[in-house]
């Protein structure tokens, strides 16, 4: 096997080495990514003003499990503060950027 033959196989080993060494590191990024975004999601959900919001909205489904949506919406509509406090927990637990103050 001469010199260039050598030269090449050795730089074909170096390619792979350097892609396994790059799909090692997306993968460890991707984890971290993952790692970072769970971490934000349970900081946010162990909240007690969330935890608050969502015990509201679990009582008004049980109360009205059959038309939940229709009786909240027509309740908001005539403006009952019941419903548009349900309004209030239901923008907290769906806007992550929401900030706590009326």
């Amino acid at each position: 096997m001469d010199l260039s033959a050598q030269i090449s196989i050795i730089a074909t080993f170096a390619a792979l080495a350097s892609a396994f060494g790059t799909m090692l590191t997306l993968i460890r990024l991707r984890r971290a990514e993952q790692a970072s975004f769970f971490l934000e999601m349970t900081d946010r959900y162990n909240q007690p003003e969330m935890q608050e919001a969502i015990n509201a909205l679990v009582l008004w489904y049980k109360a009205n499990p059959a038309n939940f949506v229709e009786i909240w919406i027509a309740e908001r509509n005539s403006g009952k503060p019941e419903a548009l406090q349900l309004e209030y927990h239901r923008r907290r637990i769906d806007q992550p950027a929401f900030h706590w103050h009326r």
